[in-house]
């Protein structure tokens, strides 16, 4: 950034950089625009916002296949929440790092983090007692690599009638669907062609809110 913004407007323009070049696929100078913005931010003590940077880092680094570094950037993005205060930035980065351990082989340390997020959630929003969204999808995740497909199928289909009577974004909706559809294919070779069918429903519309 130019030398005439401030530190605050720094840290914002590298973030929205890291963010765009990330769309555009530049995944390893998104990752530096993105730790810049990041080290800023810790030196203004500005933690929801590093926080916040240090869950997208973790995120990106996942993108790229550096998982190692995706842990390391996840440790810190929980470190960071906790001090920041911030409930819903200490609950989601929580499945940020569990995310990146499944992705790591450490089954058993992503199960408990998603444990711990899932109790945070229900002190949170007693109405709604199971993950959801994005920090749902995470934690299906895991279940169908570990062979709980039933279990992942009863959350998802949960989650996507709380996000279709609350009226939740397309993503939210789509990626619970895409779920559905993987628990459905687990199942569809005990089920025979109607197991097949149901899956290729649930993941067509998923493929479709998820291009929307």
């Amino acid at each position: 950034p130019v030398e005439t913004l401030t530190e605050e407007e720094k840290s914002l323009v590298l973030r929205e950089a890291g963010f765009d070049l990330r769309a555009l696929g530049r995944l390893a100078e998104a990752a530096r625009s993105l730790r810049v913005g990041l080290d800023i931010d810790i030196a203004l003590k500005d933690l929801e916002n590093a926080a916040r940077a240090a869950g997208s880092l973790s995120e990106l680094h996942l993108a790229r296949g550096a998982v190692a570094e995706a842990v390391e950037a996840a440790w810190q993005s929980v470190e960071l929440a906790d001090r920041s205060g911030d409930a819903f930035m200490r609950l989601g980065n929580r499945t940020t790092l569990a995310d990146a351990q499944h992705q790591a082989g450490d089954l058993e340390a992503a199960a408990a983090l998603f444990l711990e997020a899932e109790t945070m959630q229900k002190e949170d929003q007693p109405i709604y007692p199971l993950l959801y969204s994005l920090q749902g999808f995470r934690y299906c995740d895991l279940l169908l690599g570990r062979g709980e497909h039933t279990e992942a199928r009863r959350r998802a289909g949960q989650a996507l009638e709380w996000a279709e009577q609350g009226g939740a974004g397309l993503l939210t909706i789509a990626l619970d669907t895409l779920t559905l559809g993987r628990a459905a294919l687990v199942e569809a070779a005990a089920q025979g062609p109607d197991g097949f069918k149901e899956a290729e429903r649930h993941l067509d519309g998923a493929v479709e809110g998820l291009c929307l």
